[in-house]
C-alpha cells in the first residue's frame, strides 16, 4: 500500500515518475516465484490513475516546444542528450577545489569511482527495484526528447552512493586489512571533506536584492518587451520564469553541450533571441552560451546591451540550412 500511494503521489506531482511502471513489471517479474501477482499490484494502480488523470485534464501529446520532435535519427537525440546530462552528473560530484583545473582532476578520479561503483552495484543487485528503477529512469531521459538538469535530480543520491560504493571497493583493494568499520568511517569522513570543501569553495554572498530589482535587468525586461509581436518571440535566456512575468515573452533556460548542440537546440525550440549575461547565477551555461556566439558569430545579431546584459537575435548561419528550414517549418 505504502509503495502504491508513493507511486501515485510521484505521478501526480511529475509524469516523470511514469519510468516507475516499467521498473515495477520488471521487479513483479523477476520476484514472481516469491511474490506472485503482488508486486503487480501497485502497477495496476498507477496505470489507472495516469489514465483517470488523461480523461480529467487537458492532456496534450503535442510536442513541448515546436520542432522539438523534428525527423531525426534516435541516436542523434540520444548523443544530443547526453552532455547536458554529463554536466548534470558533475554537478552531483560537486566542485570541491572551485571551476578551476583541481576540480576537473577531482572530477576524473570520482567519475572513475562513480564508474568502479556502478559495476559493482549491478553485479550484486541487478535484481533489486532501486538498480531497475535507475535503469528505467536513465533510459527514459535518453530517450525522450526533453533536456533539463532539474530531471536529473531522482538520481542525484544514487550517483552519491554509487561513487562512496566505488571509494569502498578501491579501498578494500588497497587496504586489505582494515575492517569494514574503518572503510566506512574513511568513505564517509572523504564525503564530508569534499561537501565542506565545496560549500567553501563556491560560496558567494547573499544577494539583498532580487534579480527582477536590478535596473539592468529592469532594462532588459522593456527591451524584450518592446519586440515585434511577429515572429513571436522566444527567448532563451537565465531565469526564464522571471523574464517571462515581467516581459511577458516565451522564455526557456540555458542549455549546456557543445556549441553545435546548443545551436541546433535553439532553432528545433525556434529561439528567436538569447540573453547572454546572467549575473554570476549560471556560470557553466553562460559559458557554453558564449562559447556558441564565439564559434557561431553570423547566427547571432546585437538587439539591446547593457552593462550586464547583451539580447542577441538569433538566425541560423546559412551552414545550418537545413535545421533552419526545419525552424521555419515550425515557427
Amino acid at each position: 500500500l505504502g509503495i502504491t500511494c508513493a507511486g501515485v503521489a510521484a505521478l501526480s506531482f511529475r509524469l516523470a515518475g511514469v519510468a516507475l511502471i516499467p521498473a515495477m513489471v520488471a521487479y513483479g517479474v523477476l520476484r514472481f516465484p516469491q511474490q506472485r501477482f503482488r508486486s503487480l499490484i501497485p502497477v495496476l494502480a498507477w496505470v489507472g490513475f495516469f489514465l483517470l488523470l488523461s480523461r480529467s485534464l487537458p492532456l496534450t501529446d503535442a510536442p513541448p516546444y515546436p520542432g522539438a520532435h523534428a525527423a531525426r535519427s534516435r541516436l542523434d537525440s540520444v548523443l544530443a542528450t547526453l552532455p547536458t546530462y554529463a554536466y548534470g552528473v558533475l554537478d552531483a560530484l560537486l566542485y570541491p577545489f572551485g571551476r578551476g583545473l583541481l576540480s576537473r582532476v577531482y572530477h576524473v578520479a570520482a567519475l572513475g569511482l562513480l564508474a568502479i561503483g556502478t559495476v559493482g552495484a549491478i553485479r550484486d543487485y541487478w535484481r533489486s527495484f532501486l538498480a531497475l528503477f535507475t535503469g528505467a529512469y536513465v533510459s527514459m531521459l535518453l530517450l525522450v526528447n526533453v533536456r533539463d538538469l532539474r530531471y536529473l535530480y531522482p538520481l542525484i543520491p544514487v550517483v552519491i552512493l554509487l561513487t562512496l560504493r566505488g571509494l569502498v571497493l578501491v579501498l578494500r583493494r588497497v587496504r586489505p586489512s582494515w575492517t569494514a568499520q574503518r572503510t566506512a568511517v574513511v568513505a564517509a569522513s572523504c564525503a564530508v571533506v569534499v561537501s565542506l570543501s565545496s560549500a567553501a569553495a563556491n560560496w558567494t554572498p547573499p544577494r539583498r536584492d532580487g534579480v527582477a530589482d536590478r535596473p539592468d535587468a529592469q532594462a532588459l525586461f522593456a527591451a524584450l518587451r518592446a519586440l515585434p509581436a511577429s515572429p513571436t518571440p522566444r527567448v532563451a535566456t537565465f531565469k526564464p520564469r522571471i523574464i517571462s512575468l515581467e516581459s511577458g515573452v516565451a522564455a526557456m533556460p540555458l542549455l549546456l553541450g557543445a556549441p553545435a548542440v546548443i545551436l541546433r537546440e535553439l532553432c528545433e525550440r525556434s529561439i528567436t533571441h538569447v540573453v547572454v549575461g546572467d549575473l554570476g547565477i549560471f556560470p557553466l551555461e553562460s559559458d557554453q552560451l558564449r562559447k556558441t556566439v564565439a564559434m557561431y558569430p553570423s547566427a547571432f545579431r546585437e538587439a539591446y546591451r547593457n552593462a550586464s546584459f547583451t539580447l542577441l537575435r538569433f538566425e541560423p548561419p546559412p551552414a545550418e540550412s537545413s535545421t533552419a528550414s526545419r525552424c521555419a517549418g515550425t515557427s
